[in-house]
């Protein structure tokens, strides 16, 4: 008798959980929105709030992991390490650079905090007022 589950039983077990956390985050979401009293229009409690404090800009490269997989000539594996990805990385790093230089003649206020190339090509920027 194997004590290992089967395949099928896994696969049944991982869509039930999907299925739960699915109903229970939409529940209370649909109870709060119905017992929600009502509000004045005019009133700025009933807009959602917004974070203006930070953004997401995407760049107009394309992120590595496409460059690479088109590059790619073993089985389907994208090797992250391959002179095209790293030209890549390079490429991205200066529209980086670039972008950086622009935003401080327009906006000398705001930060870049957070860069990511991997699946997307987008800098994370901190507003600060702008």
């Amino acid at each position: 008798m194997s004590l290992r589950p089967s395949r099928s039983l896994a696969s049944a077990a991982v869509l039930s959980c999907v299925a739960a956390l699915t109903v229970g985050a939409l529940v209370p979401a649909t109870t709060a929105s119905a017992q929600r009293p009502a509000v004045d229009s005019d009133s700025r409690a009933a807009q959602p709030a917004l974070d203006r404090t930070t953004a997401l800009v995407e760049l107009s490269k394309q992120p590595v992991l496409i460059r690479a997989r088109a590059a790619s000539k073993t089985d389907g594996r994208v090797n992250l390490t391959s002179a095209a990805a790293n030209q890549q990385r390079k490429a991205l790093s200066d529209e980086r650079a670039e972008f950086r230089s622009w935003l401080r003649r327009n906006a000398p206020d705001a930060r870049i905090i957070g860069h990511h190339d991997l699946a997307g090509n987008a800098v994370t920027v901190r507003l600060r007022g702008t």
